[in-house]
């Protein structure tokens, strides 16, 4: 393949198998390294067009210089001859040596096997046996492995990770592109003139869209959901098959029938064979029904050669584009439909090594999974460390860059449900202070709706709606500012209270005095029915009280202390607030020992 401007203005990248890498090169360099054998078929590549690794000998520029190593197909395509690749006169073949990537201007003397630049004499160290540059020495003897990549953001640079979008398939979609044209090539088998010529068409039409709905599917299910497009996969499958069908069985049953044209002139050469004499011995031959002339079956075949060169081509093409499954996909494609062409014979040779590059792949994501697992694990056993030790900032930190940097590992579940559980406590102990500050405020403000000061109980009760009005404490406060405000701006519920406290201390008659005093003087208020009831209740109690007290201190002056003790019992035990509670106490005790005398 030639080598246009675009593709020597490439930066290539060398790794070798030992862990020292060459760079930067552009694409004469690195022919002139493979020459030089300095660059195996085995060795690793890439460049900024690139995003993985690929093997040096899947490098379509390299294949003319690796076959002159190995036996393989000519690269110049099937159908040319293997052509010599010769230097120009005068090539260089020594390789220029870089500047020092820490010194500018001074040349380079030795190679990091760490990060693979160039480094001189000053900036080498060496460590067991290896030589190192200064940052790579550093985190060699820290313990970590120089160049090595760490956490998912490396392996995004090896292989296409499952946290991207799920794109498309465009091999779907074409299978059902081309189902719609075998559909459209088919519905000319409705026409009689049409259906012999048509027929073979629509059913290789067909076969095609078939074949890109089988391969899009088997792409689809093997990229675990990093690719869609299964309902146009399924359509140009199901849809390809039945053209398919239909143009064979139209094949097989109108071939062998004359058109109607052929059956409408029968009769008019019935005479021909008298008219052309026959020749016994083969003298004039005539090509067999359905046999091609020699010059149509050439054509045919050069357009199969074509098309798999185009074929060819998409192959390039994925592997430029680091799309390595797509190209072998594709390469199985024109063995399957292309068998017989040279194209396929190239391509029969060099899959073999894609498919080894893409095991290759694949072990190397499978290794780099592992260890992500395992120090993504190690990492999570040093944050729950941290964590009983009660350092749980730190180790909240540490959870979080598990979930952040290895999404896809064990260990990043369970540091998500630690999280999870870290922040509630965080939000339980949160919420257990803000309590315990609402409740202050909460206490301060009953001293001030005990001491009748219900504007600055409101302006309390307010704070804490403002500033805690999650707390359990605000919930309750919500209900006592209403209360203190309404106390606020209204007397009559002022002095409805002072009733109110006076139900639990106070006598009947101090009651009654204050009924009758908030009714004379509030006589509109919202209080005034419940205000009446209370002093229709506490004067019906109180002349109980009075007639229980007034018998029982009868039958005690009588010496009826039998009956006198019966009263002042029913007195003291059902009417408290009595003014006669004191001396019916004083008579029944009086009475009591009376009785025992």
């Amino acid at each position: 393949m030639g080598l246009d401007e675009a593709h020597e203005s490439r930066h290539w990248k060398v790794k070798k198998p030992d862990g020292s890498q060459l760079e930067p090169a552009n694409l004469q360099v690195l022919r002139q390294w493979v020459s030089s054998h300095q660059i195996g078929p085995d060795d690793l590549v890439i460049n900024e067009d690139l995003a993985d690794w690929i093997r040096a000998s899947e490098v379509l520029e390299l294949f003319d210089l690796f076959d002159k190593q190995a036996v393989s197909l000519p690269p110049g395509g099937p159908g040319h001859p293997p052509k010599e690749t010769k230097e120009p006169p005068g090539a260089p073949v020594e390789v220029e040596v870089p500047d020092c990537a820490y010194h500018a201007g001074r040349k380079a003397t030795e190679i990091c096997v760490g990060c693979g630049k160039f480094i001189c004499e000053e900036c080498r160290e060496r460590i067991e046996g290896k030589v190192y540059c200064r940052r790579c020495g550093a985190e060699k003897q820290a313990g970590v492995e120089p160049g090595a990549p760490v956490g998912p953001r490396a392996e995004a640079q090896i292989i296409s990770t499952g946290t991207s979008k799920p794109r498309t398939s465009g091999i779907a979609i074409a299978s059902a592109v081309i189902a719609c044209i075998s559909v459209a090539a088919a519905v000319l088998l409705i026409l009689p003139n049409y259906r012999v010529p048509v027929a073979p068409a629509a059913a290789f039409i067909a076969f095609v869209a078939v074949l890109s709905g089988a391969v899009a599917l088997n792409r689809i299910r093997a990229g675990g959901g990093a690719l869609r497009g299964r309902p146009f996969a399924l359509s140009g499958l199901i849809a390809g098959c039945i053209v398919l069908s239909v143009s064979l069985v139209s094949v097989a049953f109108f071939s062998g029938r004359p058109r109607p044209a052929q059956q409408a002139g029968s009769g008019q050469f019935t005479g021909l064979e008298q008219v052309i004499p026959s020749r016994r011995g083969g003298s004039v031959s005539q090509p067999a029904r359905g046999q091609a002339p020699p010059e149509l079956t050439e054509q045919l075949r050069e357009e199969r050669e074509a098309t798999a060169q185009q074929l060819l081509t998409e192959v390039e093409k994925h592997l430029a584009e680091d799309r390595l499954e797509q190209a072998i996909s594709t390469a199985r494609t024109i063995l399957g439909l292309y068998p017989d062409t040279e194209t396929a014979k190239l391509v029969q040779e060099r899959l073999p090594a894609l498919e080894q590059a893409l095991e290759l792949r694949r072990a190397e994501a499978e290794e780099m999974r592992r260890q992500n697992e395992a120090l993504s694990q190690q990492r999570f056993e040093h944050a729950m460390k941290m964590y009983s030790e009660d350092n749980r900032a730190t180790a909240l930190d540490l959870l979080k860059s598990i979930v952040e940097n290895y999404p896809d590992t064990k260990a990043a579940e369970q540091a998500g449900a630690e999280i999870a559980k870290i922040e509630r406590a965080v939000a339980d102990q949160e919420m257990k202070r803000l309590d315990e500050l609402a409740s202050e405020l909460a206490a301060q403000a009953e001293q001030k709706m005990e001491a009748e000061q219900y504007a600055d109980a409101a302006g309390l009760y307010r704070e804490i709606l403002s500033k805690y009005s999650t707390t359990p404490t605000a919930s309750a406060a919500q209900s006592r500012l209403q209360e203190a405000e309404l106390l606020a701006r209204d007397p009559a519920e002022r002095e409805f209270r002072t009733i109110q406290k006076a139900l639990e201390a106070g006598t009947y008659e101090e009651l009654i005095a204050l009924l009758q005093e908030f009714l004379a003087e509030y006589p509109e208020s919202d209080r005034t029915e419940e205000a009446a009831t209370l002093l229709a209740e506490s004067e019906r109690k109180k002349k109980v009280a009075d007639s229980l007290y007034q018998f029982g201190h009868a039958y005690f002056e009588e010496g009826k202390y039998n009956l006198a003790v019966g009263r002042y019992e029913k007195l003291i035990n059902e009417h408290p607030k009595s003014q006669w509670i004191s001396q019916a106490e004083q008579e029944y005790d009086e009475a009591l020992r009376m009785l025992q005398e």
